[in-house]
């Protein structure tokens, strides 16, 4: 994280300094450009952050079957510090509650594996990355429109913007930003990188179900 906002404040900078002492109406496309890098920027971290975090959860696995087979007092091991973080649901809590405690440590393996073992407060800064990059397009938005507005300046410059480019900025990179904004939030089919989310009752009551039907 501190990379990314070393490189965030960087670019501020560098947005702020072209958009302060030039006068050249190109300085819109280099601030539109450097809008897109902040953007572009934001989701490597956060789609890095959960690459990490899986890799992270997966050796939860290992550690509480370890802490199972070497009996682990609860009140110590990372078992209880998992279910206490998927139980915050009160339904939930007393779903779990009625089951014994070989099935309770199935459980929380099994959420493991179904990317369902709770976001430890990633989806609070998912959210912030995804309302950023709504607030950083609506700002190039507007660098355009007031570019285009101001057509007496355009006349005089000869400068004027590529049909191409605004197809980039403005159609092609926000279809490619509202995807990568629905896989943050959403299970896509063949989303590449798992994101562990919170478990519903249902969830849980499913994998009760399997290994119910596993004992038959």
């Amino acid at each position: 994280m501190g990379i990314v906002a070393a490189i965030f404040v960087g670019t501020l900078s560098f947005l702020g300094t072209v958009y302060f002492t030039s006068t050249n109406p190109e300085k819109y496309l280099s601030i539109i450009i450097t809008v897109n890098i902040l953007i572009i920027t934001l989701f490597i971290w956060r789609y890095y952050a959960h690459i990490i975090d899986n890799d992270i959860v997966k050796c939860y696995k290992k550690i509480i079957f370890c802490e199972y087979q070497l009996n682990i007092p609860k009140e110590i091991s990372l078992f209880s510090s998992l279910e206490k973080d998927i139980s915050r649901n009160v339904d939930i809590m007393a779903l779990i509650s009625k089951q014994s405690v070989n099935i309770r440590y199935l459980i929380i393996q099994k959420l493991i594996d179904k990317n369902r073992i709770g976001y430890r407060h990633h989806f609070l800064w998912d959210l912030i990355v995804i309302l950023s990059t709504l607030a950083l397009f609506f700002s190039q938005l507007g660098y355009v429109l007031s570019l285009m507005i101001d057509s007496v300046k355009m006349c005089f410059t000869g400068f004027s913007i590529d049909p191409a480019i605004l197809l980039l900025f403005f159609f092609m990179l926000p279809l490619f930003y509202l995807g990568l904004s629905i896989c943050l939030i959403f299970d896509l089919p063949h989303q590449g990188v798992p994101i562990q989310r919170d478990p519903t009752l249902d969830d849980i009551q499913k994998i009760i179900n399997e290994i119910d039907k596993s004992k038959v």
